[in-house]
C-alpha cells in the first residue's frame, strides 16, 4: 500500500513532455536491483533493528524490494556530469537527480542499467499566489 501511495506521489511530481530543457530535476527510473552486495539474508546491513522487529511482528517478509539501491548504479549517475544525487527511493527503485547537463542525461539515458527517465515538474502551490479581489 505504501508503495502505490508513494508511486501516486511522485506521479503526481513528474511531467511527461518532450521539452526537457526547463527542468533542472529528473525522475531515473531503474531496471533492476543488478549485482548488490547486500542480501536478503542479512538485512541489518540496510534495515534497522526496530524495522527488523516491525516486519517479524507482522509478519512481513524482507525482499528484493528492501535492498538499498545497487552503489554502482549511483556512483555510475553521479560520475555521468554535472549531477547531483538528491535523493534514492530503493522501493521504487528510483533516483531523484539535478542537472542542466543535456549530455549528462543523455548519458545516463545510455546506460543498460536506466528504464527512464522524466523531468520533476515545478509547481505551485495555490495558496502562494495572490489573489486579484477586484
Amino acid at each position: 500500500m505504501k508503495k502505490i501511495i508513494l508511486f501516486i506521489f511522485i506521479g503526481l511530481f513528474a511531467a511527461q513532455t518532450n521539452s526537457y530543457a526547463q527542468f533542472s530535476k529528473y525522475i531515473i527510473r531503474l531496471k533492476d536491483k543488478g549485482t548488490n552486495p547486500f542480501t536478503i539474508s542479512n538485512p541489518i546491513q540496510y534495515l534497522t533493528q526496530r524495522s527488523i522487529d516491525r516486519r517479524t511482528r507482522y509478519s512481513i517478509a524482507i525482499d528484493s524490494t528492501d535492498l538499498p539501491i545497487t552503489p554502482r548504479y549511483i556512483d555510475s549517475i553521479r560520475m555521468a556530469g554535472a549531477v547531483t544525487i538528491l535523493n534514492t527511493s530503493k522501493w521504487l527503485n528510483q533516483v531523484l537527480i539535478q542537472t542542466t547537463d543535456a549530455a549528462a542525461l543523455a548519458k545516463i539515458n545510455g546506460f543498460p542499467f536506466v528504464l527512464s527517465s522524466g523531468p520533476v515538474a515545478p509547481f505551485n502551490i495555490a495558496g502562494d499566489n495572490p489573489v486579484n479581489k477586484n
